[in-house]
């Protein structure tokens, strides 16, 4: 191969690197909203209704928060700050 299809070849590589990245993060991100759902159901509702859709909240749970001190939500729920991240989610 040339320069060229070398360099095509090591994207197709890298693409198909990241396409199995992106499934195991979606699919993780919504274990984790099973696993909120389960134990915090109220909260859980409460997020999804403000969010719009479950695949919403699960991404918007694991983006960094600055209310929680820079920790995503799942983080936050994982020190046991709840009412922080009922504070969060209502807008308090």
């Amino acid at each position: 191969m040339n320069m060229m299809g070398d360099q095509i070849e090591s994207f197709r590589e890298i693409v198909s690197e990241i396409s199995k990245a992106e499934v195991l993060r979606d699919t993780a991100r919504l274990r984790a909203l099973d696993e909120f759902e389960a134990n915090s159901s109220t909260l859980a509702r409460v997020a999804i209704a403000n969010l719009g859709s479950r695949e919403r909240a699960a991404r918007w749970m694991c983006i960094k928060q600055k209310r929680l001190a820079g920790r995503c939500v799942y983080e936050a729920l994982a020190e046991g700050d709840l009412d922080d991240v009922w504070d969060l989610i209502v807008g308090n």
